[in-house]
């Protein structure tokens, strides 16, 4: 756990979860990338509406079919056939980075934080996609991680990838702390979504227009 509440999941390694089959790797891409829970904020109360997933790097196919979870199993599939075609285990690594439900954090935000991590795993060589699920009161981001390199079919392996993983997310949350501070716009507009007008919510003991104002006068004394 971060000092802002994050929790990073390696799930392979924490629930002893292995994805030793083609069929078994394609379920999870295609559980990560639900348009159930891609597509609607079911918990704040404005709902996403856009595509807050996709995949680095994306060979071959179009850029707009990077949020399609069929085309990208077919490239991490192309990839084994290439890079390890007698592989038949340990096929994907699967991660979960959770934020609190305080976060004030919007789904487009965490959309930009995974394409950051992403990029931070296809740094090393690995296929790595992406998606945004909003249908928890903690937000989170899930990644699919190829277990072999496209660069030379090594085995997935990054030397302290939890650390270095927290300190992306620690940097990105710092950032948003700094915003929320001395940007009202930014702040008010997630104020608005997390609090809504006049709704009240079971966690939240005020309405968005009195937990503005006790906002201000914090930022006051």
């Amino acid at each position: 756990m971060s000092d802002y509440g994050v929790y990073v999941k390696l799930v392979n390694e924490e629930d002893g979860k292995e994805y030793n089959e083609a069929g078994l790797h394609y379920l999870l891409t295609n559980y990560v990338f639900n348009p159930v829970k891609t597509w609607i904020d079911t918990k704040r109360v404005q709902t996403i509406t856009g595509d807050f997933n996709g995949c680095e790097p994306f060979f071959f196919y179009s850029k707009y079919e990077e949020h399609d979870p069929e085309k990208i199993f077919q490239l991490m599939m192309l990839n084994h056939k290439i890079m390890r075609p007698l592989e038949t285990e340990r096929l994907a690594k699967h991660r979960i980075v959770s934020f609190p439900p305080d976060s004030m954090l919007l789904a487009s935000d965490l959309g930009v934080l995974g394409r950051l991590l992403a990029k931070y795993y296809s740094s090393y060589g690995f296929i790595a996609a992406y998606a945004v699920h909003a249908d928890h009161n903690n937000m989170h981001i899930h990644l699919v991680v190829d277990a072999f390199s496209f660069k030379d079919g090594n085995r997935f392996s990054i030397p302290y990838e939890h650390n270095k993983v927290q300190s992306i997310v620690s940097s990105f949350m710092s950032d948003h702390e700094d915003l929320l501070r001395r940007d009202c716009r930014y702040r008010e507009q997630r104020e608005a979504v997390y609090y809504g007008s006049e709704l009240r919510y079971e966690s939240v003991p005020v309405s968005g227009i009195e937990q503005m104002a006790l906002n201000r006068k914090k930022q006051m004394l």
